[in-house]
């Protein structure tokens, strides 16, 4: 599972796992807080491509042989503060305690025509 943290600076996105969905051990971080970067301070993470098939197995499913997250971005510290976009993250190993890699720019913004 994955799922986000806020710590008064912003949000970053970390992995868990579970045998039994009530007990929930914390593997680390899969995306963090950076430097320099439009998303430096905000990475707050969502699977994609997940198959929601009612009764089905819920997997991810790999696009191009990767799997892939949407997040919200930003470089503003802060709750949701300053400009906001959405970026996409992708790894070829889900199960890896290690940073997704991140595409270098947003694929929308706020003030994007077609937002």
């Amino acid at each position: 599972m994955t799922y986000i943290i806020y710590d008064g600076k912003g949000y970053e996105t970390w992995i868990a796992q579970s045998t039994n969905l009530l007990h929930w051990q914390t593997l680390g971080k899969i995306m963090s807080f950076t430097a320099g970067t439009w998303d430096a301070n905000q990475k707050a993470g969502y699977i994609a491509l997940q198959n929601p098939e009612w009764g089905g197995k819920y997997e991810v499913e790999k696009y191009k042989g990767r799997y892939w997250m949407s997040y919200l971005g930003g470089e503003t510290q802060g709750y949701e503060a300053g400009i906001l976009g959405v970026g996409m993250a992708y790894t070829s190993n889900i199960q890896a305690v290690e940073e997704w890699n991140r595409l270098s720019h947003p694929v929308l913004l706020p003030g994007d025509p077609d937002a």
